[in-house]
């Protein structure tokens, strides 16, 4: 609804600028009540002239590269309106500029002799020989309304494309992040539960804890990562209790270090930005079999504007898994980070024989 509003008043500013300009323009020559007259003439020859262009001509032929027919048409399209226009106003439209009593008297063969490459007969049509009205100059108020016709057309046509390319990219993002929210490691949360479920049967205290926690992730998902961009607190909040349901998984000491530096309360970002460098981490490392496996996390606030965030893993010493350190969810920040953040961003991987490290800069303000 709010389309059509703006469309209505978008043709009605049009259609009064129009009636302003050509106006004013002819109420130099004319009585004001016979310039709008002539003006509300030139309006009906114009839209036609603008119908024919932009729902026939360029879709027909210039769109599919006929250039030759389309000028051609254009030009018949010019010179047939022009002609027909003219020739309407000066036979039925009998008045004549009372400003220019003379002016019809000056028009004689001194001006426009018949020797001359463009004679009298051919500047007007027969029987308006002699009469105020020029057909050249009607002929370039419509070449005037003809380019500014096409110019509509091709920057309408541009406009579109850029509103479904950011539709398209919104979409994508969308269609991202409810991924991401599906993708917290279905395997990871069905561990958990098992955890908290084994817990809860031998009577262990951290049942409680852990389905607290969990309870806290998963409403953080669901409602607040609805938005565009959350509070940098709150994902924080969320990373910690991740890295507290990884540390109750064991009863061996898991060496993750969680380093927070500057103001996060005045920070926002897109939601869950970070999530797939923990998920990474925890999947790649070594914690449960190297007793010096560490995880080291260090996020910086800078000038309140940028973010600077470091996380580093030893790694498994397996092929495969050193295949993988990049990660598909590493991939997919890649990709969200370009769509949202572009050239506000610096993303790097430093993939070492025993350590896997992720680097991040980003202008957030």
């Amino acid at each position: 609804m709010k389309t059509e509003i703006s469309r209505k008043q978008l043709i009605a500013l049009i259609i009064t600028v129009y009636l302003i300009f050509f106006t004013s323009i002819l109420n130099v020559i004319y009585l004001f009540h016979h310039a709008v007259i002539l003006a509300l003439v030139g309006s009906i020859f114009h839209s036609t002239l603008v119908i024919i262009n932009n729902h026939y001509l360029i879709p027909k032929f210039f769109t599919k590269k006929r250039y030759i027919f389309y000028v051609l048409l254009v030009f018949i399209a010019l010179f047939g309106l022009s002609w027909t226009r003219a020739y309407i106003e000066l036979e039925y439209f009998p008045f004549i500029p009372e400003r220019f009593m003379d002016f019809k008297n000056q028009i004689n063969d001194t001006f426009f002799p018949q020797n001359q490459f463009f004679p009298k007969e051919m500047m007007f049509p027969p029987s308006v020989v002699g009469r105020p009205v020029f057909l050249p100059a009607i002929f370039m108020s419509n070449l005037l309304i003809w380019s500014l016709s096409f110019g509509f057309y091709f920057g309408k046509a541009w406009f579109n494309n850029q509103k479904l390319e950011a539709e398209r990219k919104n979409e994508n993002l969308e269609t991202e992040l409810k991924f991401l929210k599906s993708q917290l490691n279905p395997h990871f949360l069905f561990n958990t539960l098992n955890n908290i479920y084994s817990f809860t049967y031998i009577k262990d205290e951290r049942a409680a804890p852990m389905l607290l926690k969990l309870s806290e992730m998963l409403r953080y998902m669901l409602y607040d990562c609805n938005e565009a961009l959350v509070s940098l607190e709150k994902e924080i909040q969320f990373l910690k209790n991740l890295i507290d349901l990884q540390k109750m998984k064991s009863n061996k000491l898991q060496n993750i270090d969680f380093q927070i530096e500057g103001n996060i309360h005045a920070i926002s970002l897109a939601p869950l930005l970070l999530l797939p460098f923990f998920e990474n981490s925890f999947k790649h490392s070594d914690l449960d079999i190297n007793i010096n496996g560490f995880i080291k996390i260090n996020l910086q606030i800078i000038d309140k504007q940028q973010l600077y965030f470091e996380m580093q893993n030893t790694k498994r010493k397996t092929r495969s898994n050193q295949k993988e350190n990049s990660g598909i969810g590493l991939e997919n920040v890649k990709k969200r980070l370009e769509l949202l953040y572009p050239q506000k961003h610096d993303f790097r991987t430093e993939d070492s024989e025993d350590v896997f490290k992720v680097k991040l800069r980003l202008i957030v303000a």
